[in-house]
């Protein structure tokens, strides 16, 4: 069975006064990793915040490709950032992926699998270098973003990273 090493996950929290509703999450939740509806390895995560009751409360996708999640696991939310935690020190979302993720949220990416939206982030974060579908399409959509388009937030992206995530035995 993989562990979850460092595997840095995200989703638009909402922590911030937005237009869209906010994801029901704060520091010191407790979350459990459902699934994945996604056949890369990697998102879109089903995640349940154990402190609401049960049940699917959001979804995300992961930064780090080379890490895994473990779902048999729960963890506490030790912390909500805009950058993963790599090895080599703290590594800053790209405004694209962080557009790509509003927009999922926001529900304006409906024509995008989660292969394709996972393919997106890992090649913006520098993690990947390979296409899944249309990911390439979705990368080209973020060049041509309005200005000031970008939605989220440095306090609205939630990573669980090495230093911030705890497991719970």
């Amino acid at each position: 069975m993989r562990t979850l090493l460092r595997c840095t996950t995200f989703a638009a929290l909402m922590l911030v006064a937005r237009v869209s509703s906010a994801d029901p999450i704060a520091v010191g939740d407790l979350i459990k990793f459902q699934g994945s509806t996604g056949g890369l390895g990697g998102g879109a995560f089903l995640v349940d915040n154990t402190s609401n009751g049960a049940g699917v409360d959001f979804t995300t996708f992961c930064l780090q490709m080379t890490q895994h999640i473990d779902y048999s696991s729960l963890f506490r939310v030790g912390g909500i950032t805009n950058f993963a935690d790599d090895a080599g020190g703290d590594d800053p979302l790209s405004t694209a992926t962080e557009w790509i993720f509003s927009s999922f949220r926001a529900g304006l990416l409906p024509g995008y699998s989660p292969d394709e939206i996972q393919g997106a982030i890992w090649t913006l974060e520098n993690e990947w270098t390979s296409s899944a579908g249309n990911s390439a399409g979705l990368i080209r959509r973020t060049t041509s973003r309005p200005a000031g388009s970008t939605t989220a937030s440095a306090s609205s992206i939630c990573s669980t990273q090495t230093a911030g995530r705890r497991r719970i035995n």
